[in-house]
């Protein structure tokens, strides 16, 4: 993962007591620094399932240009029918990999799904999965009931990122 960078922390091991020096004469005393615990960018957790990190983005993901045209964004997005033009979906990977985490896969979704009702876990929404179904749609997830289904990409869903713990 992406790491924002060391974490730097000193600690006095003796207390008020001297010398209070990290070296003195070329051994180490009293004085122990620390540098390198390390914690993902942008890794803030809605709430942990087993061992995932998920990420509820708030409204629907704004749709990425996979348009032929000018300006596409065409990093996130599958090949597409000519003329097809907002995708969601991609706009949903884009999201989460903007803050370095991916896409709920349709294992991660039914996993997450088995923790319904825990703190912070959705009970209700359709959620994309990162998986495709055909050129033009993706598999999705009912947190309601359960159930599986397939939506076009450029429909309103709700979205998950997923990082490790």
């Amino acid at each position: 993962t992406s790491v924002a960078g060391a974490i730097d922390f000193v600690m006095d091991v003796n207390g008020g007591k001297g010398p209070n020096s990290e070296t003195l004469n070329g051994k180490w005393h009293d004085i122990r620094s620390f540098n390198g615990a390390q914690f993902a960018k942008s890794m803030v957790c809605d709430f942990e399932v087993e061992n995932l990190c998920v990420k509820n983005l708030a409204g629907h993901p704004v749709p990425v240009n996979c348009s032929n045209s000018s300006g596409a964004d065409y990093s996130y997005c599958s090949p597409m029918p000519s003329g097809y033009l907002g995708d969601r979906w991609a706009g949903a990977k884009k999201a989460c990999a903007d803050i370095d985490m991916h896409l709920a896969s349709k294992d991660e979704l039914n996993t997450i799904y088995t923790h319904k009702g825990e703190p912070n876990v959705p009970t209700s929404g359709w959620f994309w999965s990162s998986a495709e179904n055909y050129i033009t749609t993706v598999w999705i997830k009912n947190f309601a009931n359960g159930d599986d289904d397939i939506r076009d990409k450029s429909s309103s869903t709700w979205t998950l990122c997923v990082g490790n713990n």
